[in-house]
């Protein structure tokens, strides 16, 4: 946790939103009305070890990358040893939320009609490959 006087090293975050040095237009950054900022969650926080991998969205390899770049042009040190933290600036962080949400429930219901598919195809082909599904299962306990 953080202590009183601490630093914060806090760093806005995107995808394809520097152009030339110094600039950065990315969500709402330029927006005046966005004072939020939503915290990029450590994929260790929120995934399980296989899917963290599948993350949507910039690696920590490349936001670290960033950093030192924004280092070197601009003489700027910060400790390395300290946790960098990530926002994404906003004007409505219920919008936001609700996309991520939006988009776990599609993808919720991808795997659902995906797995629905492969076992309607697993049945048929037992069905239509031996006759009866009965005879299936009495070779299979047998």
């Amino acid at each position: 946790s953080m202590r009183p006087g601490s630093p914060a090293n806090l760093f806005a975050y995107g995808i394809n939103c520097c152009k030339h040095r110094g600039s950065f237009n990315c969500d709402d950054a330029g927006n005046p009305a966005a004072r939020y900022g939503m915290v990029l969650p450590e994929p260790a926080d929120i995934l399980p070890p296989l899917l963290r991998d599948a993350f949507p969205g910039p690696s920590v390899e490349d936001l670290e990358a960033a950093v030192r770049l924004q280092q070197a042009s601009f003489g700027r040190s910060i400790r390395t040893q300290s946790r960098h933290t990530y926002v994404q600036y906003v004007a409505d962080p219920l919008r936001v939320e609700m996309a991520h949400v939006d988009t776990a429930m599609l993808t919720a219901l991808g795997c659902s009609l995906l797995y629905l598919a492969m076992l309607t195809l697993a049945v048929s082909s037992i069905v239509l490959g031996n006759g009866t599904v009965g005879s299936f299962f009495r070779r299979l306990v047998l």
